[in-house]
């Protein structure tokens, strides 16, 4: 690209993000030009750190953390954005119901999510969330054990073929598991997607055009919507994006004629055989009377989808290397599952998963390290104050959650796994937003509740079947929207003794 291509980018850039208002975007740098920042090159800002293949960019950015304030400033190329790292910041800005509005580069997500919960602000988000809210209630999701323990049963009995092989790629049974638990909870349809995988086009897509997201976001001359909708990425988001609104728009088209044919009796009550019905998430948005539109219904199932399925597989692959690569962790799990469940074969019930303190721990260490979603933002309504420097109005402030929990100030050994980082006494020793897997305040993550019994159900009935092994290949991690493992998770399986083998007498 030459320097002429460059400055009329720069310049259109400039003119989409300010309009005319030169006195406001004369303002607005000088203020962000307050705000420290090392390497940056005039026109380019920051951006010529960050070209190259994602695999490089969490450890990039580590870097640049390592070597800049707790509170600096990044220009993609004449935008400047801020990043901080330090939990006491962090609560400033997530811990503010003030600090709630999303932007750039969020925006980039709109065609996609529309009005979904993760991307709308002001009185529509606060609308939504307190809708949505009850979705979430422990009674509602101990509906949904059922589903996660049924579909990690065919999980186990699928990976069964695996045992005699000396490694394998596990991460796509995981993604299809978790499609099917989503298909069923958020959709109420029940698809066989471990076994047929008529579906995978769809959890492709997801995978791919959070790729292409990301890629855009780091390019900021694909910022502007009609250079980026001529490149190659741009055709590819949209045949991606194409795939997710056919997929959903399907399903939601059947689900609401069923709903309307059939009717839907109030969730929890009784079925004929004294067992709790369970609703799906569109059913109880179905039943909103109303304060939802018919799009704004798809953007939060699209949203849950999306937010559901991609973020847990990461997760509980990140767990499964995690455990495979150390064995004395995974051994310790072990005698908790087998003290939780001896010889039975039972399923987990809510009373086994709040045993399995050791477990979570696990999971809380996995999601330390890898994060499912790696960073987040918010825009600046107005100026804010944090430590010694004034936030301009206008401004998106980025919190990269790998970083925070990557501090030798917070976490010794930060680099290093160790599931006593949450202990109990640890725990209380730190900054209530030194750990943020699931943001924190009035944003945080409204299904983290969810996820944690979802990866709790499937992470232990793999567990009493199989034991892990590592190949000695450790995954890059990717930074993109969701932080998945470059080219997967090779592990390798072996079956555990009989009285922990689930399968025993189901065949």
């Amino acid at each position: 690209m030459n320097m002429y291509i460059v400055i009329v980018v720069a310049l259109t850039l400039l003119l989409v993000y300010f309009g005319n208002n030169l006195l406001t975007f004369i303002t607005f740098i000088r203020k962000a030009r307050k705000i420290p920042t090392k390497d940056c090159v005039p026109i380019f800002g920051h951006s010529f750190k960050y070209i190259g293949p994602l695999s490089g960019l969490m450890k990039t950015f580590l870097e640049v953390v390592k070597q800049n304030e707790s509170v600096f400033a990044l220009w993609a190329g004449p935008l400047p954005f801020v990043s901080i790292t330090k939990p006491e910041h962090v609560e400033v800005i997530l811990g503010n119901s003030k600090y709630i509005h999303k932007d750039f580069p969020y925006k980039f997500l709109n065609s996609w999510l529309g009005s979904g919960l993760v991307i709308t602000s002001g009185t529509m988000w606060q609308t939504h969330r307190k809708l949505i809210t009850p979705a979430f209630h422990f009674s509602i999701l101990d509906t949904f054990l059922q589903v996660f323990t049924e579909r990690s049963d065919i999980l186990v009995k699928n990976l069964t073929k695996y045992i005699s092989c000396e490694k394998f790629d596990i991460y796509p049974h995981i993604k299809m598991c978790t499609l099917g638990v989503i298909l069923e909870t958020a959709m109420g349809i029940q698809i066989d997607t471990q076994d047929n995988k008529e579906h995978a086009e769809y959890a492709d897509a997801c995978c791919n055009i959070t790729e292409e997201i990301m890629k855009r976001v780091i390019s900021p001359w694909l910022f502007p919507q009609f250079i980026y909708s001529l490149t190659p990425g741009g055709r590819r988001f949209e045949k991606y994006l194409q795939t997710l609104h056919n997929f959903t728009d399907k399903v939601l088209r059947e689900r609401k004629q069923a709903f309307v044919l059939g009717g839907t009796t109030q969730l929890l009550n009784e079925n004929d055989i004294g067992t709790k019905k369970k609703l799906s998430f569109l059913d109880l948005l179905l039943q909103s009377d109303g304060t939802l539109t018919d799009e704004e219904v798809r953007d939060e199932v699209q949203t849950f989808m999306f937010a559901g399925h991609d973020t847990t597989t990461a997760g509980i692959c990140w767990c499964l290397q995690m455990l495979a690569s150390h064995p004395q962790v995974q051994d310790r799990v072990c005698e908790e599952l087998e003290k939780t469940f001896g010889d039975s074969d039972h399923h987990p019930t809510t009373r086994d998963l709040k045993e399995l303190k050791y477990l979570e721990r696990v999971i809380k260490e996995t999601l330390r390290l890898y994060p499912s979603v790696p960073m987040i933002g918010r825009e600046m309504k107005e100026d804010v104050r944090i430590g010694e420097h004034v936030i301009p109005s206008g401004i998106t402030v980025g919190i990269p959650i790998f970083a925070v929990h990557r501090d030798p100030e917070l976490y010794r050994d930060p680099h290093q796994f160790n599931p006593d980082n949450f202990l109990p006494e640890r725990v209380a020793a730190r900054h209530p937003y030194a750990y943020i897997p699931f943001s924190a305040g009035p944003r945080n993550c409204i299904g983290q509740k969810f996820a944690m019994l979802e990866m709790k159900i499937m992470l232990s009935c793999i567990l009493r079947n199989f034991k892990l092994e590592a190949t000695g290949e450790i995954p890059t991690p990717l930074l993109e929207i969701i932080c998945r493992p470059q080219n997967g998770v090779q592990i390798k399986i072996v079956p555990r003794n009989s009285s922990m083998l689930m399968f025993k007498n189901k065949e």
